[in-house]
């Protein structure tokens, strides 16, 4: 499978009217779905390779699937069909050790903030509130900045209480839900050191 300019694709089909126009009609209706697509269509950039801006990335990339539906295959990075570009809220739960009393026994709750398994610092994520929305490029990876997001997961952090009891710790390893943590929670929820000693 080679991947060329679409410049490429009209000379190749001038003497296939058929696939031209299937080719022509679907990037006509990907111009009708996707404001960017349109643009370049009508500039005539879309014909040649182009060099976009983060935003224009962006954009393009929560386009994805409006342009897919035409019938185009698009190639995008692994990373943003992983979603591993979004922040999420991640807790460790019982890293450390505690005097034993039951279930009831009360164990640390440690909220973090994490793009693509990397811990984020509170500067960090106010570095990312001043940023345009859209793409950022932080430690090495691209971010996706969503300024609602971000401040939702920050007041998440500021208001979270700083224990949970061993009972609830454990319906979290079954993902029920458990105290504030709901079970949607549950998979971004790891175990700390004395609570993975604890369960093994």
């Amino acid at each position: 499978l080679a991947h060329k300019p679409l410049q490429y694709a009209l000379t190749e089909y001038k003497n296939d009217r058929e696939k031209l126009i299937i080719l022509l009609s679907c990037l006509n209706r990907a111009s009708e779905l996707s404001s960017l697509i349109g643009e370049f269509v009508r500039s005539g950039e879309m014909f040649h390779p182009l060099r976009l801006t983060a935003a224009e990335a962006y954009q393009l990339l929560k386009d994805i699937p409006a342009i897919e539906s035409t019938g185009i295959i698009c190639r995008i990075p692994n990373w943003w069909k992983k979603q591993s570009s979004s922040v999420f809220m991640n807790v460790n739960i019982g890293q450390d050790k505690v005097p034993l009393f039951g279930l009831e026994t009360m164990i640390s709750m440690v909220p973090e903030l994490v793009v693509g398994g990397v811990p984020l610092s509170r500067e960090d994520i106010e570095r990312l509130l001043s940023e345009t929305e859209g793409l950022a490029f932080l430690k090495g990876r691209w971010v996706e900045v969503d300024h609602a997001r971000l401040s939702e997961l920050l007041e998440a952090m500021d208001s979270f209480r700083g224990d949970i009891s061993l009972k609830d710790a454990m319906k979290l390893q079954l993902g029920e839900p458990a105290g504030e943590l709901s079970a949607d929670v549950g998979k971004m929820v790891s175990n700390g050191a004395f609570l993975q000693k604890l369960l093994s």
